[in-house]
């Protein structure tokens, strides 16, 4: 029985289920089908699996209407105010979580705890039942193998284990569940278990379930290895080793206990190791092998198994609806968009070094930071040209005045971001709100390749995990545990700018831990920027004061000679940067159900 994603997801449809929060046997008449008579039919125990993958939240641009979770972070601003929840603001309330997930099936809205925990228990049901499906090995129409059975709990267990891991990146320690509750159950005995413990369990489970799983998946192949979007020994490695960064970093780890970052940059190393010796995952180049300079095509392009995207270990397996409206939503006026949506900020802008390897800004001398401390050292870099001689991923994920979109009608168009400009600075939703727009995930070529940012045609896809999180997740660990930096980190950090076309690290960081620290850093906030990495790295790195308390702009004035003025300002002051902000609050209802359970410091 050959089973992929969308057949999956096909089911759920003909059983009309996809939409239920419940137990989807819940809908169905008392006295009609017992839940074992349910999984006896391997249809219908298909169709709970994909229940599970339907429970992944869409992640991308929903949370509120079509906003990113980098506008929560010093990489961007959203200039939509009118539907602004009141994050930067600091409305965030044991009642009222700002980052509410909206854009799920049939248009609903739910909050991240109540997501997760519903995926949770959709994976505990199924692993009570599965042992009612039948199993033939011989291949009888009814039943599935031993070999897909084990696959199918295999399967479940990781997204249990993946909902528990993203559980504790926003909530800390919860209580780790492994069977689903009645309606009578007690739940002023639960207590909630450490970050460590949740951490541990993770791994455990990742660890279990590796033999059942493919390498990867492919859309012909084995019975095991087809359903690109499905879980696969690489998601378990993947899981295991974000998870393990995070107990190892400042934020859960405040006693810097070495062993952790030890076991974090094994893991990391893993991902890599089975990337390099199978060949089934590796960094994209351009098909001329050449580094990516002004597009990362893996972001617009569906995974399909094949070599073309085999940086991405897993990426989000459910249709979302506003994806091939990117541009619609984030895009410039001047395209007919509806909104400018996620605008980056001068502070992203300043973290993508010159294309000699310096970084340009050091630091800022003023809290509002207008004041950037240039870098005597990069020589390249000119404050009167500023986008010039930089890092190329600069071009690649961020419009800039002057930066080139796309065909308008038969002719070139460079975006006018200047006042007075077609895609000005303003607070006007459809404009930007900081004189940047979002260029990672925006396909220039859509509408037949005119400037029609209404048309549906371009995609843009969301990657859970891709490989160049881990080569930096293991130079981050392996840094923190030798005193003086080693070949192997140099060597993980490197791969990732030389795919983008930047040279080594300089030496003067390449001796010092605390230097090289934060290269790494800086390299990770430029990498991986706006895939929701930011918000949750100044947080496990315990710097959100530092980062958090105001993003600026750059106000650009095109002079009578054609030339520009450049001048930073402040986009918005934000109050959501305190110590209490670094975890986010329990919600009241779940406290006062589980009094055991505890509120999470500063709540």
């Amino acid at each position: 029985m050959k089973i992929n994603i969308k057949y999956l997801m096909l089911c759920l449809m003909f059983l009309g289920i996809s939409g239920c929060k419940k137990d989807p046997l819940d809908k169905l008449p008392d006295g009609v089908l017992t839940r074992e008579q349910a999984y006896k039919d391997p249809a219908l125990a298909m169709g709970f699996l994909a229940e599970i993958y339907a429970a992944i939240p869409p992640y991308f641009d929903g949370y509120g209407f079509y906003r990113m979770l980098a506008v929560n972070s010093d990489e961007a601003a959203d200039n939509d105010l009118q539907n602004d929840p009141g994050w930067n603001a600091g409305r965030l309330s044991l009642n009222y979580n700002p980052i509410a997930v909206q854009n799920l099936r049939g248009g609903a809205s739910s909050r991240l705890w109540d997501i997760y925990w519903n995926g949770i228990r959709q994976a505990n049901i199924f692993l009570e039942n599965i042992d009612f499906t039948p199993v033939d090995d011989l291949g009888g129409s009814n039943a599935i193998t031993s070999e897909q059975k084990k696959m199918w709990i295999a399967e479940a267990r990781l997204l249990r284990a993946f909902f528990h891991a993203e559980l504790i990146k926003y909530y800390g320690g919860v209580v780790i569940t492994e069977k689903s509750f009645p309606v009578s159950f007690d739940f002023g005995t639960l207590k909630r278990n450490t970050f460590e413990e949740c951490a541990n369990w993770i791994v455990k489970e990742c660890d279990d379930v590796l033999p059942d799983l493919p390498v990867r998946r492919h859309q012909s192949g084995t019975a095991t290895e087809v359903g690109v979007g499905r879980m696969t020994k690489m998601i378990a490695l993947a899981i295991k080793a974000r998870v393990l960064l995070y107990n190892a970093s400042p934020l859960n780890n405040p006693e810097n206990d070495i062993n952790k970052w030890r076991d974090a940059a094994i893991a990391s190393k893993a991902v890599i190791d089975l990337a390099e010796t199978t060949g089934e995952y590796k960094l994209y180049y351009h098909t001329d092998n050449s580094p990516v300079s002004n597009t990362y095509e893996l972001f617009r392009q569906k995974d399909n198994g094949t070599s073309e995207m085999a940086e991405v270990i897993w990426q989000h397996p459910n249709p979302h609806n506003s994806l091939g409206h990117f541009a619609y939503v984030h895009g410039i006026p001047s395209a007919g968009n509806h909104k400018a949506g996620t605008n980056p900020s001068q502070e992203l802008v300043d973290a993508f070094e010159t294309i000699s390897g310096e970084p340009p800004v050091l630091g800022y001398a003023d809290e509002d930071k207008l004041i950037p401390v240039l870098n005597a050292d990069a020589a390249d870099y000119n404050p009167q040209n500023p986008y010039a001689n930089r890092d190329p991923r600069l071009t690649a994920f961020v419009y800039y005045n002057g930066a080139y979109w796309g065909k308008k009608g038969a002719n070139d168009y460079y975006v006018q971001i200047y006042q007075n400009g077609l895609d000005q600075v303003s607070n006007n939703r459809r404009y930007t709100r900081t004189g940047y727009y979002i260029r990672k995930f925006m396909d220039p070529t859509r509408g037949n390749g005119t400037l029609s940012a209404a048309s549906p045609s371009g995609q843009a896809y969301w990657p859970i995990f891709r490989l160049a999180e881990f080569y930096l997740s293991y130079a981050e660990a392996e840094n923190e545990v030798n005193a003086i930096p080693t070949a192997e980190v140099l060597s993980a950090l490197n791969k990732v700018r030389a795919r983008a076309g930047m040279p080594d690290i300089k030496s003067k960081f390449t001796g010092n831990r605390e230097l090289l620290r934060e290269r790494i850093r800086n390299e990770r906030r430029v990498e991986l920027c706006f895939e929701e990495h930011r918000f949750f790295d100044v947080r496990r790195w315990n710097i959100l004061d530092k980062t958090d308390k105001a993003v600026t702009g750059m106000l650009v004035t095109k002079n009578v000679d054609n030339t520009f003025s450049y001048s930073r300002f402040v986009a918005e002051k934000r109050y959501a940067w305190a110590n209490k902000y670094k975890i986010l609050p329990i919600p009241l209802n779940e406290i006062t159900n589980m009094p055991l359970h505890g509120q999470n410091p500063g709540w």
